[in-house]
């Protein structure tokens, strides 16, 4: 009896031994996985990182593409001594000659190219008056044939010689919303000038051989293409017309609405 209670208490003592063992090594492993499981975290965030975000999608979802609008591309604009393009709504003198666009000696004169959708632009061109009152540059035009615009003048007709901004109106030109006059002793004819337009959202500045005579500001007329006119007899002939766009022709945009027809108020 003495020999069968001694094995079982040995064998009691063992088992308790045994889990002590285990207790142990499960403290261990638990320790170890505390320690570095930062670690194994960064790694996984660092793996999904990596991946293609299309395999970590849920069951049944469906990765969706980015669709990006694509910028507007600017018209072509005019190169030198081409002048095929231009579309004359008014008068039978215009043609070319040389490298060079010419109307006159004859009544109103009127030439348009370009898109409506233009928007900001900058308009450089030589030109050489022989005869005349004066000849003019259309911008932000629209309705070609009865046009709605701007027009920049060099008018050495209007009083004793001006640079000036008129507004048009149905083809209706309307008093001078800007003016400023030349020297007395400017030479209007028989020299060619170097005329250059800039016209950003609602400010317009215009230079004669790289010098402001006249800057203004409106605000009705947002795009629109560009034009030359001439009236009252001018003879003038234009070169080497270049357009800079300052920012992309705008898409799907409306025409102004039409506004009532004005009567001509020049001063002649």
């Amino acid at each position: 009896m003495m020999k069968g209670t001694e094995w079982q208490s040995q064998s009691g003592q063992g088992l308790v031994e045994y889990a002590l063992i285990i207790l142990l090594v499960g403290v261990v492993v638990g320790g170890t996985a505390y320690a570095v499981g930062p670690s194994i975290g960064h790694v996984y965030s660092a793996l999904q990182g990596e991946l293609p975000a299309s395999q970590w999608a849920s069951p049944g979802s469906q990765a969706t593409a980015v669709s990006l609008t694509p910028t507007p591309t600017p018209t072509p604009t005019p190169q030198p001594a081409d002048w095929s393009g231009w579309q004359v709504v008014a008068g039978k003198k215009w043609r070319v000659e040389g490298d060079s666009y010419c109307t006159g000696p004859g009544g109103e004169q009127r030439s348009f190219y370009g898109a409506e959708n233009w928007t900001d632009y900058e308009i450089t061109f030589k030109a050489l008056l022989t005869q005349g009152n004066g000849y003019g540059v259309y911008f932000r035009a629209t309705n070609y044939e009865r046009a709605n615009a701007y027009v920049f003048q060099y008018d050495p007709g209007y009083g004793k010689g001006a640079f000036l901004y008129r507004r048009i109106v149905n083809g209706n030109e309307q008093s001078p919303f800007a003016r400023a006059w030349a020297a007395n002793d400017y030479e209007w004819h028989g020299a060619e000038r170097e005329i250059r337009l800039r016209v950003e959202g609602n400010t317009f500045t215009a230079y004669v051989d790289g010098e402001v005579v006249l800057q203004a500001q409106h605000s009705e007329y947002t795009h629109g293409g560009v034009g030359l006119r001439a009236w009252d007899g001018s003879s003038v002939c234009f070169r080497d017309l270049q357009i800079k766009f300052l920012r992309p022709p705008e898409r799907g945009r409306d025409d102004p609405s039409p506004a009532e027809e004005d009567v001509d108020e020049r001063m002649r």
